[in-house]
């Protein structure tokens, strides 16, 4: 009985990662449809990150809610919150400008400032194998944006991804530092981690677009953006119970998966076929280095 309770958590660690890397694909897929479609993209942010904050609002009954009053925690949640903001805000005005499959590929970057934050916050231990994934990711990267055409709204879009790669991995390092240290429940920090960044894009939204505009592309894309809000959540809970029930250097690999996926979708749903080489090749180079930096 307890060789198959344990096979159990094994198989369901890997499910859950599996179901991880599937709703965050998913979610970028429907980011890029539906920031596409809208004329201010930032209230398509916004509203989303609210919306699945509100999810969260209703976990918080399933978990003993726990905060720390200190001013670590405040500051720590205060930096996750802008980075958070500014990522958001700068990933979907790309989403506007280049191809999801080519997001998804940059997005990978964030992988580097999340290894040299690995190794100066927590003190992680540096290995060959993580230096040449490192060195790989931006390989990869430097051949995919050497074969494209060099069009002014190609250049910002990479500009903004850029950003959000950077911004993104900041707070991942912040969500790191305030688990590990138990300083918030998963729940009511990740209620957090959603909902606030999504009030700021929202009021900076109505700050520079006027009312008219913005409830048109709240009714026009209200669906997709509680369609986004669930692929959200979801993958939040998976990647969690992921982390849980299985080793990271088990879960981080597969997580990866999402990056082939979200390729795919724009490939075939969105017709991304311009530079399909040159995407194949980096995707190639970058996955390996993924793996390696994963499993090191």
């Amino acid at each position: 009985m307890v060789l198959g309770r344990a096979t159990y958590i094994i198989h369901m660690g890997i499910i859950y990662a599996l179901s991880g890397a599937f709703f965050i694909a998913l979610m970028n897929f429907f980011s890029k449809i539906f920031a596409g479609k809208a004329k201010n993209p930032i209230i398509i942010s916004g509203i989303f990150q609210i919306i699945a904050g509100l999810f969260f609002c209703i976990l918080i009954f399933f978990e003993k809610p726990h905060f720390d009053f200190s001013p670590t925690t405040f500051l720590l949640i205060g930096t996750t919150v802008t980075v958070y903001t500014i990522a958001n805000l700068a990933g979907f005005f790309a989403f506007q400008l280049i191809d999801v499959s080519l997001c998804s590929i940059i997005d990978q970057l964030s992988l580097v400032v999340s290894y040299i934050g690995s190794l100066l916050i927590f003190s992680e231990s540096n290995t060959l194998s993580k230096m040449f994934g490192v060195a790989l990711i931006i390989l990869g990267n430097i051949v995919l944006v050497s074969k494209l055409s060099a069009s002014k709204d190609l250049k910002k879009g990479i500009l903004l991804r850029l950003v959000f790669a950077f911004c993104g991995a900041i707070g991942g390092l912040v969500d790191s530092k305030i688990q590990t240290d138990k300083l918030v429940s998963i729940n009511l920090y990740s209620l957090i981690d959603w909902i606030f960044p999504g009030i700021i894009v929202t009021f900076i939204a109505f700050r520079f677009s006027s009312t008219k505009v913005i409830i048109k592309d709240i009714k026009k894309n209200f669906w997709g953006m509680l369609l986004m809000s669930v692929c959200a959540v979801m993958g939040t809970i998976t990647i969690f119970r992921a982390y849980a029930n299985e080793e990271k250097s088990i879960v981080n690999p597969i997580l990866k998966l999402s990056t082939i996926l979200v390729i795919i979708l724009g490939i075939v749903f969105l017709k991304e076929r311009k530079n399909l080489k040159a995407k194949f090749l980096a995707t190639v180079i970058v996955f390996s280095g993924l793996i390696l930096v994963s499993i090191s």
